[in-house]
């Protein structure tokens, strides 16, 4: 989970020492601590999964192994944004990795997910319109094991975004596509037990220049198309670099790491067009 923190850096001193003192508490409660090696690895911007039958609930993510070589996953609580969407939002991601044992792993995933917005322009709008976004995604990662202490691994994704927008009483409609392809990459290297140090960037490869389509009905006997371009988006080489430390309980894990760049925008996965501070927090019970 990627969270974005503002410029001033007094909010994000005490987000930070929050988080640190809120992790030290519930680790230094923990009678066993597990160690993070071949047979249990850090599974999230890895090729590793978790094994057969083994579950991990976040704040915002749940994945399940399949087998020892195959998870699947999703954001569980858009499950559950009726209320505030009008219906669930469906997403769905998986991951399959190799089957050769040694200090390489090589894995395969995608996901998708799809957000339908009519009833909530609706809701503002008081007018019958229809809107819905869909995003793809396909990453190649490699994970390379040293040692006992370092691992490193390497991440190649490409994004597809697709939006689509009707308005029936004001005769509007259009459409946007957008392709991308990110590389990202982390090292990790285990120091204690508990505690381990990681290191983390990300650079947009390629971003295509989004293809707006859209059309027009003044009147009955008149109908306009027109191509549109958008502005102030990330350029192409936009990146961003982080460090911190990752957690590791018998049960409970975490995760803090701040830094500067470009924010990647989860769930959709595109890039905030202004460089700040960045951040990413995960916490996820593996079990």
């Amino acid at each position: 989970m990627d969270l974005r923190f503002g410029g001033e850096g007094y909010m994000f001193a005490r987000v930070l020492s929050s988080a640190v003192f809120a992790s030290v508490v519930i680790f230094s409660s923990s009678r066993s601590l597990a160690y993070h090696d071949a047979e249990t690895p850090w599974i999230k911007g890895s090729a590793y999964t978790l094994r057969k039958a083994e579950l991990s609930v976040g704040l915002l993510e749940a994945d399940a192994g399949i087998t020892d070589h195959a998870m699947v996953g999703t954001y569980w609580p858009l499950w559950f944004a009726g209320p505030v969407l009008g219906g669930p939002i469906p997403n769905l991601s998986f991951k399959g990795r190799d089957w050769i044992d040694g200090p390489l792993t090589v894995s395969l995933a995608g996901s998708f997910l799809f957000l339908d917005g009519s009833k909530v322009l609706e809701r503002v709008r008081g007018s019958k319109s229809e809107a819905g976004i869909l995003t793809v995604s396909t990453t190649l990662a490699a994970s390379y094991r040293a040692s006992e202490q370092f691992t490193s691994s390497l991440e190649l994704s490409f994004s597809k975004a697709a939006l689509v927008g009707d308005d029936q009483d004001a005769s509007l409609g259009g459409a946007a596509v957008m392709d991308s392809l990110r590389l990202g990459a982390t090292a990790e290297w285990r120091f204690s037990r508990l505690f381990a140090g990681q290191v983390k960037a990300r650079t947009l490869l390629y971003r295509d220049e989004p293809s707006v389509k859209a059309s027009f009905n003044p009147d009955a006997w008149t109908e306009v198309h027109a191509n549109l371009a958008i502005e102030k988006l990330a350029p192409t080489l936009a990146s961003n670099a982080m460090g911190g430390f990752v957690m590791s309980g018998k049960n409970v894990n975490a995760g803090l790491l701040a830094g500067y760049g470009y924010t990647w925008i989860p769930l959709i996965d595109l890039v905030w067009p202004k460089p700040g501070f960045v951040g990413e927090f995960d916490f996820f019970v593996r079990f």
